[in-house]
Order: C-alpha cells, then structure tokens, then sequence
C-alpha cells in the first residue's frame, strides 16, 4: 500500500512544492512593489487621498515575520510527508513489520503460551508462522 501511495503522491508532492516556492515568490514581489507605491506616496502625501491613506495605514497590519513563519510550516509539513512516504522509510516499515511477525511468531511457538491455550493450535498454524517470519 505504501509503494502505491508514495506513486501516487510524488507528482502532487511536487507540485505542492513547486506553488508553495511560486506562492513565497509572488508574495515577496508583491511585498515589494506595495513597499515602492507606500514610498511614492508617503513623498506626495499631501497630494494622497483618503483610501491611499488608508491603504497606507493598512499595510502596517501585514506581518512578514508571520507570513515567512507559515511558509516555512508548510514546506517543513511536505517535506515531512516527503520522508514518510519515502523509499527509505518504506524499507524501514517493512523490518518493523518483518520483527513484529517474528515476535508474534515466537509469542505463538512459546511452550507456555501454547500450554496455557484451552485448545490446541491448528496443525499447520505453527508452520505457517514460521513462514511469515521468515
């Protein structure tokens, strides 16, 4: 199932990726220019009108600091999706899946545990653990 969903999700990683940088981009450049427009305004300010006043005491609402705190969130969030879906951790799935069987298997083939069973175990359950362990 992980093999299908890393497939799946690759390509729509990658364009998550790619509109979180185009996002950041956009927001800069537009950061920019309304920093440029609030300088020519703030030269001719007897000149300006109410809603250019307005849109010049507005700007003070917008918090950068936060804006880049919210990026970095979201691209730590994809990149954390990225290695869970990952190769790597795929293989790493797979051993604690493999150990865990193997423990379970143990567990079963245990004089106690089958000792304490009321009924005894099927024939072929002991070597169909043995087969899944290994």
């Amino acid at each position: 199932a992980l093999c299908w969903l890393r497939r799946s999700l690759s390509h729509l990683l990658q364009e998550l990726d790619k509109s979180l940088l185009q996002l950041r981009q956009a927001r800069l450049a537009l950061m920019h220019v309304a920093k440029k427009h609030l300088q020519d305004l703030a030269k001719r300010i007897g000149e300006a009108e109410e809603l250019q006043r307005r849109w010049m005491q507005s700007l003070r609402h917008v918090d950068e600091l936060r804006l880049d705190e919210l990026h970095k969130a979201c691209a730590a969030s994809s990149t954390e999706v990225n290695a869970l879906t990952s190769a790597v951790r795929e293989v790493e799935l797979k051993a604690k899946a493999k150990e865990g069987l193997q423990q379970i298997a143990a567990a079963f083939m245990n004089p106690d545990f089958q000792a304490r069973c009321s009924l005894a175990l099927p024939d072929r359950l002991a070597s169909e653990m043995r087969e899944l362990a290994s």
